[in-house]
């Protein structure tokens, strides 16, 4: 059993907060594997429905909305039900979209699939991390709160790896299987769903004792947990909380809703007339997104534990974003090369990565008792989700609007969008 000091004694990590880790991480990752299908696959997708790229565009946000909608619900679900059962319910929720969109003939049903599927995005956000925090002492959340925020980019570096396989292997040259993707994330979704039936519970009295000592987690169902819940809608009030969502809502807008999510359109051959793409194949452009989202399955769980280690979230968040803003004048700019462009997705990730882990740790100190940390979560959702579902949308017409050119897009939306959020992250109050 790991041991941390807690001013004068020693707060104990029971072992069994790992296996809880990884069962939360796999749980999570179901969502974001499923969001990135038609990122990873727009340009098979695009022509097999006849639609335009903003059309493709509503189908990456319109995952958002149930997301954005679900993320407060979300923390009172997690409040009332349990993490244990939100989560059944957001993974058998993603499953189930997947197995629509499998059988979807046109765009219209295909979006309906995608509102499915995002409602497991949604309760997944808030309930996930909502179990992490349970299983680990306030000081030492950093490291593995560190580790969870790399669930949306190990999803999306998992899907754009596997798609333009899964594509060849079940289509044919000509017309690749977009379908095919959508059978491996509903299958995917299943066998997590089955893990954690099996193996995940709530820390025991004295695990919870333990872990969080004056401050331990009240047991599910109990009627001290009805007045914890009843406690933590004090969280809606508390205006910092609101700032760091709203942050991060910019932050994804600008981010992974914006460059993430465009980059293997951008690295592709345009699919707008007068675009000013890099020409790659399918295959190479997702396996070099794919390679950024690697990245930040390191530099996440590392920018978590320097956040332990300083003691501050503040920097964590605000730093990166600055980084970010210089980042955002250069990644869409194609005179770079494909090495100058390589490097500037590096330092997307790195950053990235920083914004994200400390979100993620601030939350639920902001909110302050372990219960109430389902609610910040949320808030933290509805940032997270606002973002998402903008993002797409706002670029997509940009690029457009200024005659597919990326730099442009960089230059007049991008930049402004990460310049503001570094701005108001000067003004956050949390330790």
């Amino acid at each position: 059993m790991q041991t941390t000091a807690v001013g004068t004694r020693k707060m104990p990590v029971p072992r069994y907060s790992w296996v809880v880790l990884v069962l939360m991480y796999l749980a999570a990752i179901t969502a974001p594997l499923n969001m990135f299908k038609v990122q990873a696959l727009m340009p098979v997708i695009i022509p097999a429905l006849s639609i335009p790229i903003t059309s493709a565009a509503v189908l990456m946000s319109v995952f958002s909305i149930a997301g954005l909608v679900l993320a407060l619900p979300g923390g009172i679900l997690v409040q009332r039900l349990g993490v244990k059962a939100s989560i059944v319910i957001a993974i058998s929720a993603t499953a189930l979209g997947s197995v629509i969109g499998v059988l979807s003939t046109g765009f219209e049903m295909l979006a309906v699939s995608r509102v499915i599927e995002g409602i497991g995005f949604g309760l997944l956000g808030v309930a996930a991390p909502s179990g992490i925090s349970i299983w680990f002492p306030r000081d030492r959340r950093g490291l593995p709160l560190g580790v969870f925020t790399t669930w949306v980019p190990f999803g999306m570096m998992v899907m754009l790896a596997v798609a333009p396989f899964l594509g060849q292997t079940f289509g044919s040259p000509e017309a690749l299987s977009w379908q095919a993707s959508w059978w491996f994330g509903a299958i995917f979704a299943v066998v997590i769903l089955v893990l954690v039936v099996l193996f995940f519970r709530m820390p025991t009295p004295e695990e919870a004792q333990q872990l969080h000592g004056a401050e331990a987690v009240q047991k599910e169902g109990s009627e001290d947990a009805l007045a914890a819940f009843k406690g933590s809608l004090k969280v809606l009030r508390n205006g910092k909380l609101w700032l760091l969502a709203l942050i991060f809502a910019i932050f994804n807008m600008a981010g992974p809703g914006g460059i993430t999510q465009f980059l293997p359109t951008y690295l592709q051959d345009p699919l707008v007339p007068g675009g000013f793409g890099l020409g790659l194949d399918l295959t190479t452009a997702n396996l070099l997104t794919a390679a950024s989202a690697f990245v930040v399955f390191f530099a996440e769980p590392v920018c978590g534990l320097i956040s332990d280690k300083i003691g501050s979230r503040k920097k964590i968040i605000m730093l990166p974003l600055f980084g970010l803003t210089v980042t955002a004048v250069v990644i869409f700019n194609p005179s770079l090369g494909m090495v100058g462009v390589c490097i500037a997705m590096f330092f997307l990730a790195v950053f990235s990565s920083g914004t994200s882990t400390g979100t993620y740790a601030a939350s639920p100190e902001i909110a302050g008792r372990p219960e109430y940390s389902g609610m910040a979560m949320g808030v933290a959702a509805v940032g997270q989700n606002l973002g998402l579902l903008v993002g797409p949308l706002v670029i997509s017409n940009v690029l457009v609007g200024v005659g597919g050119s990326w730099l442009s897009v960089a230059l007049f939306c991008l930049v402004p969008l990460v310049a503001v959020a570094f701005v108001l992250s000067l003004f956050l109050k949390v330790r």
